[in-house]
């Protein structure tokens, strides 16, 4: 959004009164008949008609002057710039996934029928997270365990949930002694809507991938444009030999599905040549384990503010919040308990002891959090 300040000085718009006692002005002085403007009189609510649609005239001239840029411009408005270089929105999805049905006795065949509801335990909040079967699924007599292709209730990232957190069936099923999402269960990531900022961004991107020697820039266009990916580094110093190039992926879930690899592969693939060998592949994933001791004021009450600041850590560490998946800063996890959590005073952490930097291409997801809260 452009500043109003800037819109100020280029499009002003006058307050109600300041128009109509300058339109009355003009009106005198190029001989108007009409000099009494009682409120109740036809003559001032026609004047006013016309002051208040000059008005919003105005202020409609500042949305169209604000939309004219890529930088400021939101909504349809930017959608239509972006079609402008060929780039478009990526869509919400919905995250699909194996969960994993364990049997404690299985003399007979079971049969998860397609729409069955698999849902999260409920979260701090009393939140739950429900997945249904995109198939009917036979587990036969004699098989132990078997596993269902489910598909979020919704589109969005949050649900590409860790493993085992999908461990509830909405209906009984006979024999069945554990549910799991295990690891690696994600086939296709969930994804939200495309923000205003990374459409933004992706665009401006257009210019750089138009210059000259602009494999990289080409590349990562292409591949973040794929719904799921957040992000794309492309290593092209030659990382298996002359004429290679790796594209990492990293992915609304953190570490990219095989699907998800599969589709930037295609992608990076209608960019290379002959003499080229593009390879896409998952980023790293690293966890990082939290352990702090959260201070608050003397003698206040610390009931639910452990629970409270590890929701807090997790929110801050959800891949949608960031920017630089590769750091993991302190001085971020303490603004956020500063901001939200009455009678802070400090945060000291044991885990990390400092900030942490990795290499281009690896994420730091969250771990373990602990909280010691203390209040003297």
């Amino acid at each position: 959004m452009i500043d109003d300040s800037i819109l100020d000085e280029i499009i002003p718009v006058p307050s109600r009164d300041e128009k109509m006692t300058e339109l009355k002005e003009k009106l005198s002085e190029d001989g108007f008949s009409i000099t009494k403007w009682n409120s109740g009189g036809v003559f001032y609510w026609l004047t006013q008609i016309c002051v208040q649609i000059h008005i919003e005239l105005l202020k409609l001239a500042r949305v169209i002057l604000n939309n004219m840029f890529i930088r400021h411009a939101s909504g349809k408005w930017l959608d239509l710039k972006a079609a402008d270089f060929s780039k478009f929105r990526k869509a919400a999805t919905k995250t699909q996934g194996y969960v994993t049905i364990t049997r404690s006795s299985y003399s007979e065949a079971l049969t998860i029928t397609q729409g069955h509801m698999f849902k999260t335990a409920p979260d701090i909040n009393g939140n739950e997270l429900i997945y249904y079967a995109v198939e009917d699924t036979i587990l036969q007599a004699g098989q132990p365990s078997g596993r269902v292709l489910v598909e979020a209730e919704k589109a969005g990232s949050e649900y590409n949930v860790s493993e085992n957190q999908i461990t509830v069936s909405m209906i009984y099923l006979a024999g069945v002694s554990g549910i799991a999402n295990e690891q690696g269960w994600i086939y296709s990531e969930g994804a939200d809507a495309e923000s205003e900022t990374s459409l933004q961004n992706r665009t401006i991107a257009s210019w750089s991938e138009l210059s000259t020697n602009t494999t990289a820039a080409k590349l990562k266009a292409a591949v973040e444009a794929i719904p799921g990916v957040m992000c794309a580094y492309i290593d092209d110093q030659h990382p298996r030999g002359q004429g290679t190039v790796d594209v990492i992926v990293v992915g609304t879930a953190g570490a990219a599905s095989e699907e998800l690899v599969r589709k930037a592969q295609e992608a990076a693939d209608q960019l290379k040549d002959n003499y080229e060998d593009y390879l896409a592949r998952s980023g790293t994933i690293i966890y990082q384990n939290v352990d702090i001791t959260l201070y608050l004021k003397q003698g206040a009450s610390v009931t639910d503010i452990a629970d409270t600041a590890k929701t807090l850590i997790a929110g801050a560490m959800k891949l949608s919040n960031r920017t630089d998946f590769n750091l993991f800063l302190q001085d971020d996890i303490r603004y956020v308990l500063k901001k939200n959590i009455p009678d802070y005073r400090k945060t000291v952490f044991t885990a990390p002891a400092a900030d942490v930097e990795l290499a281009a291409g690896n994420v730091i997801m969250l771990g373990d959090i602990t909280v010691q809260v203390k209040n003297s």
